[in-house]
Protein backbone atom coordinates (compact mmCIF):
# COMPACT_ATOMS: atom_id res chain seq x y z
CA UNK A 1 0.00 0.00 0.00
CA UNK A 2 3.11 2.44 0.74
CA UNK A 3 4.48 1.89 -2.79
CA UNK A 4 1.16 3.16 -4.16
CA UNK A 5 0.38 6.21 -1.51
CA UNK A 6 3.61 7.83 -3.33
CA UNK A 7 1.60 8.50 -6.06
CA UNK A 8 -1.04 10.53 -4.84
CA UNK A 9 0.30 14.06 -3.71
CA UNK A 10 -1.87 16.18 -1.50
CA UNK A 11 -4.66 15.53 0.34
CA UNK A 12 -8.19 15.78 -0.67
CA UNK A 13 -10.14 18.59 1.36
CA UNK A 14 -13.85 17.23 0.65
CA UNK A 15 -13.16 13.27 0.94
CA UNK A 16 -9.67 13.91 2.99
CA UNK A 17 -9.70 9.90 5.35
CA UNK A 18 -8.49 7.22 2.77
CA UNK A 19 -9.44 3.95 2.58
CA UNK A 20 -7.09 2.32 0.33
CA UNK A 21 -5.09 1.73 -2.48
CA UNK A 22 -5.55 -0.58 -5.62
CA UNK A 23 -3.83 -1.35 -8.98
CA UNK A 24 -0.14 -1.39 -9.56
CA UNK A 25 2.28 1.62 -9.97
CA UNK A 26 1.01 1.62 -13.84
CA UNK A 27 -2.86 2.14 -13.14
CA UNK A 28 -3.55 3.08 -8.86
CA UNK A 29 -6.96 3.78 -7.36
CA UNK A 30 -6.88 5.66 -4.08
CA UNK A 31 -10.16 5.43 -2.54
CA UNK A 32 -11.21 7.44 0.67
CA UNK A 33 -13.56 9.20 2.33
CA UNK A 34 -15.38 12.32 3.67
CA UNK A 35 -18.62 14.11 4.88
CA UNK A 36 -20.50 16.91 2.87
CA UNK A 37 -23.78 18.43 4.60
CA UNK A 38 -23.65 15.79 7.18
CA UNK A 39 -24.00 12.68 4.70
CA UNK A 40 -20.74 10.55 3.61
CA UNK A 41 -18.93 10.72 0.60
CA UNK A 42 -16.67 8.11 -1.31
CA UNK A 43 -13.97 9.66 -3.35
CA UNK A 44 -12.00 7.20 -5.90
CA UNK A 45 -9.03 9.11 -7.41
CA UNK A 46 -7.11 7.48 -10.93
CA UNK A 47 -3.51 7.78 -11.94
CA UNK A 48 -2.47 6.42 -14.61
CA UNK A 49 1.42 5.72 -15.73
CA UNK A 50 1.86 9.02 -13.07
CA UNK A 51 -0.90 10.97 -14.83
CA UNK A 52 -4.20 11.77 -12.70
CA UNK A 53 -6.78 10.62 -14.88
CA UNK A 54 -9.53 13.40 -14.19
CA UNK A 55 -11.88 11.99 -16.38
CA UNK A 56 -11.95 8.69 -14.36
CA UNK A 57 -12.27 10.58 -11.06
CA UNK A 58 -15.54 10.45 -9.14
CA UNK A 59 -17.46 10.51 -6.37
CA UNK A 60 -20.34 8.01 -4.52
CA UNK A 61 -22.57 7.87 -1.96
CA UNK A 62 -21.91 4.12 -0.96
CA UNK A 63 -18.70 2.90 -0.10
CA UNK A 64 -20.19 -0.20 -2.17
CA UNK A 65 -21.26 1.57 -4.99
CA UNK A 66 -16.79 2.93 -5.17
CA UNK A 67 -15.62 -0.09 -5.01
CA UNK A 68 -17.60 -1.27 -7.59
CA UNK A 69 -16.34 0.93 -9.90
CA UNK A 70 -13.13 0.64 -9.00
CA UNK A 71 -13.62 -2.64 -9.74
CA UNK A 72 -14.88 -2.22 -12.73
CA UNK A 73 -11.55 0.17 -13.46
CA UNK A 74 -9.04 -2.66 -12.21
CA UNK A 75 -10.83 -4.90 -14.60
CA UNK A 76 -10.36 -2.89 -17.89
CA UNK A 77 -6.76 -2.35 -17.01
CA UNK A 78 -6.39 -6.37 -16.72
CA UNK A 79 -5.88 -5.85 -13.09
CA UNK A 80 -6.69 -8.27 -10.25
CA UNK A 81 -9.48 -7.63 -8.20
CA UNK A 82 -9.68 -5.11 -5.07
Amino acid sequence: MERLSRLFKGKNFVTPNIIGYYGNEDFAVELSTGEIFDADLYGVTVIKKGETMYDLNTCFRSKQAAKYYIQELLTKEGIADV
